[in-house]
């Protein structure tokens, strides 16, 4: 992703996009806490549906890691429990198809 670079010492900005307009949004006073809170207020509605998937029909767990991963965009310890769960999720993916992936190919 290309960024652009400022004399003044300022940090680079995003080149284009959405990582720009994230950016804008975040750095703009007008725009920087009513766009934290709508990330807030999305993300812990769709960890909601997700927490009430677990019992209705649907997918939970998919909708609680959607939900920590909006709200990782702007919180880091959002981010580290998803990126902990996702590496959970690989080492039982892989555990799994150490098991039962040599019994699905014989007939």
């Amino acid at each position: 992703m290309a960024t652009e670079t400022h004399d003044d010492g300022a940090a680079p900005r995003p080149g284009r996009g959405a990582a720009r307009l994230h950016h804008r949004l975040r750095s703009h006073p007008l725009t920087a806490a009513p766009y934290r809170i709508g990330v807030v207020v999305v993300g812990l509605l769709v960890v909601a549906a997700g927490i009430a998937m677990l019992v209705l029909p649907g997918p939970g767990v998919a909708g609680i890691l959607l939900g920590l991963a909006i709200l990782g965009t702007e919180f880091p310890w959002a981010k580290r429990w998803v990126e902990t769960a996702l590496g959970l999720l690989r080492r039982l993916h892989a555990r799994t198809l150490g098991r039962w992936g040599s019994r699905r190919d014989t007939p």
